[in-house]
């Protein structure tokens, strides 16, 4: 019979480290204070990337890395240009209502995530099939050698000699 112990274990959660916090507290600090309202569509545009850090529990965190990285790109044009404007009403009710800036900020963190999926199947086939080139061409080897030795250089001596 199994310990009740081991029965409920939770899978270990990584906590924030402090400089991570130190440097998330003073982004908004500094968002809040430059962007005043803008801060909101920030916060709003990087969802995908909030959900990302929490989804996954990964030691190195490889996925929420692609998916914020790729989110970021798509924040960036317009966190530029609400920064160039400077904190106006209109000039963040022109961004956020443009059906084309939710498409970019949320299509480019679709992108890290389809990085993260896809990725590693192309590279298992990119491999994959230099296998198979490699086996293929040690093949054709072995025929040439048999072709050369003939067909008794194939057996390996597991008679024992006398």
């Amino acid at each position: 019979m199994a310990n009740k112990k081991d029965s409920k274990e939770k899978p270990e959660t990584r906590k924030m480290r402090k400089k991570h916090k130190i440097l998330l507290i003073l982004f908004c600090l500094i968002t809040m204070a430059f962007l005043r309202t803008g801060f909101v569509f920030v916060i709003v545009a990087m969802l995908p990337s909030v959900v990302a850090y929490y989804f996954d529990q990964s030691p190195h965190r490889y996925t929420f890395k692609s998916i914020f990285y790729c989110n970021t790109a798509g924040v960036l044009p317009y966190f530029a240009q609400m920064a160039k404007f400077g904190p106006s009403s209109a000039n963040l009710q022109g961004i956020m209502n443009h059906p084309l800036t939710w498409f970019v900020v949320f299509g480019a963190a679709c992108m890290g995530y389809i990085l993260t999926t896809i990725t590693p199947m192309i590279a298992q086939m990119l491999i994959g099939s230099l296998h198979n080139t490699q086996v293929r061409g040690l093949q054709r080897s072995q025929k040439k050698i048999e072709k050369e030795w003939g067909a008794e250089i194939t057996k390996f001596g597991l008679e024992p000699k006398a």
